[in-house]
């Protein structure tokens, strides 16, 4: 009933209009703004964090690759040497007056094939059957490694467009509040800044052991930028400082908010205590992450354009999802 109204009303008032007029767009609010900006970096954050997880899978097969890669070398290197130890029995044959035939087919690309196709291994000396196995077998798992090689291609260079298209989004959403901010007035953009600086209150509750070197790490990097993707030592997104304090304290937790949700242990609410990581998002879906310091509040990477911040953990503004302990 809202929109009718409200269509009509924008109807009549179109219809009063003299041919020719404009009428003149009324400016966005600061808090309509506000609104619009927050939600651009909403976006641009779960963008991120499927970017990072693409990223780490990216990693993970470039370093299976390179495993594979290295198979290939080092069984090419085996496959020659043993064609060239028949090739110099080979040619101590020949110089004696002729090679024999089961020689030539030892030196043949296929030898799988002659083995497949040979009525009887009799014609071989065992030794020589054993040779011909050895590089049959030697070959099949070089041809293995090559096609695996190829998958393993293959796959980077999907992640790799996957890792583009998301970028595309975190770049194209961070320019539409780019473009909304500048068109603020000064005053305007000096009332958004104070009310995104964070909490002054400097407290922070007792902590020990790893979660202390975590907390501690984490509180040093106050005041340093937020980068979507970055993971320090100078700038960071909210991942990747979570990721980092843990680390300090000798604790490897995954690389992104969702993927750390998943894997460690969630605690309620009411038993949070400082080190334990809270999670925010929409529909179950993490986007965002803190390190919880106590007395409610939390040590997060915010948002482009912001810093590392202690805020309050009820400060948000997508809903609260969960905490863990890691």
């Amino acid at each position: 009933m809202r929109l009718l109204l409200a269509l009509c009303t924008t109807a009549v008032a179109a219809s009063v209009l003299l041919p020719g007029s404009v009428q003149a767009q009324p400016e966005p609010s600061l808090q309509d703004v506000q609104r619009q900006v927050e939600a651009l970096y909403g976006q641009a954050e779960v963008s991120t964090e499927k970017y990072n997880g693409l990223q780490e899978k990216l990693q993970e097969k470039q370093k299976q690759l390179q495993l594979i890669n290295q198979r290939i070398a080092r069984q090419q290197k085996k496959l020659e040497e043993m064609r060239k130890t028949i090739g110099a029995i080979a040619s101590a044959q020949y110089r004696n007056g002729g090679m024999d035939t089961t020689l030539q087919l030892l030196l043949a690309n296929n030898p799988q094939k002659f083995l497949e196709q040979a009525a009887s291994l009799d014609q071989l000396t065992q030794q020589q059957a054993d040779q011909l196995r050895r590089i049959a077998a030697s070959q099949q798992q070089l041809n293995s490694d090559k096609r695996a090689a190829a998958r393993e291609i293959a796959e980077i260079e999907q992640l790799r467009k996957q890792m583009e298209a998301h970028k595309n989004e975190i770049v194209g959403n961070l320019n539409k509040a780019q473009r909304l901010l500048n068109g603020l007035k000064a005053e305007q953009r000096r009332k958004l800044q104070a009310a995104d600086r964070g909490d002054d209150v400097k407290y922070i509750g007792a902590a020990s052991g790893d979660a202390a070197i975590a907390i501690e790490f984490a509180r040093r990097q106050l005041g340093e930028p937020y980068e979507w993707g970055a993971t320090g030592p100078d700038s960071w997104d909210c991942s990747g400082l979570t990721m980092r304090a843990w680390e300090q304290a000798g604790v490897d937790i995954p690389r992104t908010s969702q993927a750390q949700y998943d894997a460690l242990r969630k605690v309620p609410r009411s038993q949070l205590r400082p080190g334990d990581l809270v999670f925010f998002g929409y529909n179950g879906e993490v986007s965002h992450v803190g390190i919880y310091v106590g007395n409610g509040r939390m040590i997060h990477a915010t948002h482009p354009g912001s810093t590392v911040q202690l805020d309050p953990v009820d400060s948000m503004n997508k809903p609260y999802i969960g905490a863990a302990r890691p």
